[in-house]
């Protein structure tokens, strides 16, 4: 028979057990412990992170960009609500599907799309932008196939388009908007810090099938400023036609035309030619010559329209009259060792029918009355080799060489309008100044600016300096209506 202590010799195989399982339960607790610890307060922000960007997208929304308008509120740039598609590359029915589906519904090809779409994949990317600015058609279409689709894969987030309802018309004066929404021509990128609206953002929270279960606005997208233009969009019509008439007619690489009121400068029609029409995206590399606008940005020797102010600056500086004869030398001259001929062999002229008759040596001869100063001088009091400040981008300064750079010659050339350089706009400012008494306008393009609350910012008129005497454009102007009625400019008269 055993002894108590026998009994008592080694523990219980029992006992054993419970305590190695005893000691599993605290090993195992400690680490659960541990790792809420860790989740809970060291990695708490971390996987805050985690769950919410994988969960949330955040969209930027464009801010309406401002639209502009002509001076009697004719609509010439508008803003209109599109959409831009996206999808998340690692949630596609499949990569044929997608491929198929997209670049049937959007007109994209599709092997190009099917790169994009495995590249984006190869790197998980959760984010690929399809196509940009989709009509409500293909919006439709593709809303369809989400809803036969077993999951929602195909996003949309809001864009929007610019469109210009006067087409070609006045194209080159508004400009156009690049593929971020920005002015890159024209008023469009003169302005287009006012123009553009301030975007807003949007947060889009999705559950791992891409199911949309909450937008929240962040921050509201902020409207840009209107803008009101000095062009009239009825004169700026008939302008733009007539010059394409003229440009094809006489087969021209190019040409401008420029209306401007003379008393505040205000400018109511610039066309260029060649058109283009600014709704056409993308626009053809090849024909990035079209959206040059010829009338500021492509200067010009000015030839006789230049004698209008070789003879003011004559008159003004009281050496001519319009009645002085001068001699024309029978249509030839030779001025040190250069021979220069008119169209018609004129003997004597007054200096009324020579501006009437378009005599280069008649002009020269004029022009030998006044200095060399004298005559830079007038050039550039009128405005010739600099801007006439109307704000639109490109604009050329022109050429007129300083006096130290005029040759043996020079002096003619400039007097009949050669071995200068001037723009449209420029050559429409000096007949300006002869229609204002004398007085340079500075030509006017914006009338005004809207405002919040409804209000409008008018665009004050500037006035220009004096170039000449009120009674020399007098003068002036009655020898510039001979021109029509019976000189060279003829065709130009107006019956009635």
């Amino acid at each position: 028979m055993l002894g108590t202590d026998a009994y008592r010799s080694g523990p219980s195989p029992h006992w054993e057990r419970f305590l190695v399982v005893g000691a599993a339960v605290v090993v195992w607790s400690s680490i659960l412990v541990a790792r809420l610890v860790y989740l809970q307060v060291l990695a708490h922000h971390e996987c805050a992170r985690l769950v919410h960007s994988q969960s949330i997208e955040y969209f930027e929304v464009p801010g309406l960009r401002g639209e502009i308008y002509d001076r009697t509120g004719r609509p010439l740039a508008l803003s209109i609500p599109s959409e831009t598609v996206y999808v998340d590359p690692r949630h596609l029915p499949s990569l044929d599907e997608a491929v198929t589906v997209l670049a049937t519904h959007l007109k994209l090809d599709p092997e190009t799309l099917r790169q994009r779409l495995q590249r984006a994949r190869s790197v998980r990317a959760g984010y690929l932008r399809i196509k940009r600015r989709i009509t409500a058609e293909e919006a439709q279409a593709l809303r369809r196939v989400n809803q036969r689709s077993k999951f929602p894969w195909i996003h949309f987030e809001p864009d929007l388009i610019r469109v210009y309802p006067s087409g070609a018309t006045a194209a080159h004066v508004v400009g156009t908007v690049n593929d971020q929404n920005q002015g890159d021509s024209g008023i469009e990128l003169a302005l287009d810090q006012e123009l553009s609206g301030r975007p807003g953002e949007r947060s889009v929270l999705r559950d791992a099938r891409g199911q949309t279960l909450e937008v929240l606005e962040l921050s509201h997208p902020v409207r840009g400023q209107d803008i009101g233009l000095t062009i009239d969009a009825r004169i700026q019509q008939v302008a733009h036609e007539a010059l394409k008439r003229a440009a094809e007619q006489w087969q021209c690489q190019r040409g401008s035309v420029v209306v401007m009121d003379v008393a505040s400068g205000d400018v109511l029609a610039l066309a260029s030619y060649p058109e283009f029409d600014p709704n056409r995206r993308p626009f053809p590399a090849s024909e990035l010559h079209r959206r040059e606008n010829n009338a500021v940005a492509a200067p010009f020797e000015p030839g006789s329209v230049f004698k209008v102010v070789t003879i003011a600056a004559a008159l003004d500086q009281g050496v001519v009259s319009p009645e002085t004869p001068i001699d024309c030398h029978g249509g030839v001259l030779v001025l040190r060792g250069r021979r220069i001929h008119d169209v018609h062999a004129y003997g004597q002229l007054t200096v009324e029918n020579v501006l009437a008759k378009s005599s280069n040596i008649g002009a020269i001869q004029v022009a030998m009355r006044l200095t060399e100063p004298k005559l830079y001088e007038y050039v550039v009091r009128f405005g010739f080799g600099r801007r006439t400040r109307i704000g639109l981008p490109a604009e050329s300064p022109g050429r007129v060489y300083p006096l130290e750079r005029w040759g043996a010659t020079s002096f003619a050339s400039v007097a009949m309008g050669h071995e200068v350089m001037a723009t449209t706009l420029q050559l429409a400012v000096a007949v300006a100044t002869v229609a204002n008494d004398g007085i340079r306008p500075v030509p006017r393009l914006v009338l005004w600016r809207g405002m919040r609350e409804g209000r409008r910012e008018q665009v004050p008129i500037l006035e220009g300096p004096r170039v000449i005497r009120a009674e020399t454009a007098i003068a002036m102007r009655r020898m510039m209506e001979q021109v029509v009625l019976r000189g060279t400019g003829q065709a130009a008269r107006l019956m009635g």
